[in-house]
């Protein structure tokens, strides 16, 4: 069994707070045994007021205090905190990586040492604890490892564990995800104006139907054909506009959508061995 007592973040941005409230609030780890680092020295005096959490605008400093190291960094600057990083970590400690597309392999090549790696897929609605997380294991991480990063995790939601090769796949749909969902959210709200509905009412009907309509999906035993089946009447309203819907081929670009951010995304990989 690994002893891991103390939390590092390398990033102190948006994710870092959401993970930081799921773990505090569920006493995962204490607030005094998590430290925080960020180059944005305002950006840590708010935290650590917040928090109560240590600070320190020195990485290699937060990484040598740190059982867990927790890379949350934007993709673009994970090689510059890598390279910092070299020849402090050891075996005993343990990183995971929260930057979108980077694979373990990378983190690996920095660190030199058999340090075990995890690479996690969080989504925004961490911030209310409510993410779906998806966890992958690098070459040197065993069973214990990843366990414990999906208990870690699970201070936010869910989490699911795959294998890394299908982490792009994967991000299409919950990284990038809600970005889908906000955008369809903005179409019905716009097109209930169109129909004489004002801005209010119409996000508010869209926002609320959205939200039952998951509850029925999680919490019922139907999948989401035979739940539309329910509420499509022949001849009815939902049929006129869901005709609509395929005519623009809704089904066939939502494919191409997932398709292209998958692809995207190992690109971006690609680039990485250049």
């Amino acid at each position: 069994m690994y002893d891991f007592n103390t939390l590092g973040f390398i990033g102190a941005g948006n994710m870092c707070e959401a993970l930081l409230v799921g773990i505090i609030s569920s006493d995962f780890f204490q607030a005094e045994n998590i430290i925080l680092s960020d180059i944005r020295e305002d950006r840590l005096k708010y935290l650590k007021e917040k928090y109560n959490v240590k600070t320190s605008i020195d990485n290699r400093e937060t990484v040598k205090a740190s059982d867990i190291v927790f890379l949350s960094v934007k993709p673009q600057d994970i090689a510059t905190v890598l390279s910092e990083m070299e020849g402090i970590l050891n075996p005993n400690q343990m990183v995971i990586s929260i930057a979108v597309g980077i694979p373990t392999y990378f983190i690996e090549s920095y660190i030199k040492e058999e340090v075990p790696v995890i690479r996690v897929m969080p989504n925004t609605p961490a911030l209310f604890q409510s993410a779906m997380s998806v966890l992958s294991k690098g070459k040197y991480a065993n069973d214990e490892h990843l366990n414990f990063a999906k208990r870690l995790l699970s201070c936010v939601g869910e989490v699911d564990i795959l294998p890394e090769k299908l982490q792009n796949a994967a991000a299409a749909i919950n990284g990038c995800g809600p970005a889908y969902f906000f955008h369809f959210i903005e179409s019905l709200v716009d097109a209930g104006i169109s129909v004489g509905l004002s801005k209010d009412i119409a996000y508010k009907l869209a926002v609320q139907t959205m939200e039952g309509s998951v509850k029925m999906l999680k919490e019922s035993d139907r999948s989401p054909t035979e739940l539309r089946r329910m509420v499509t009447s022949p001849g009815g309203t939902t049929i006129a506009a869901l005709e609509q819907l395929e005519k623009g081929a809704i089904r066939f670009f939502i494919i191409k959508a997932i398709k292209a951010a998958t692809n995207r995304a190992e690109e971006l990989s690609q680039k990485l061995n250049k």
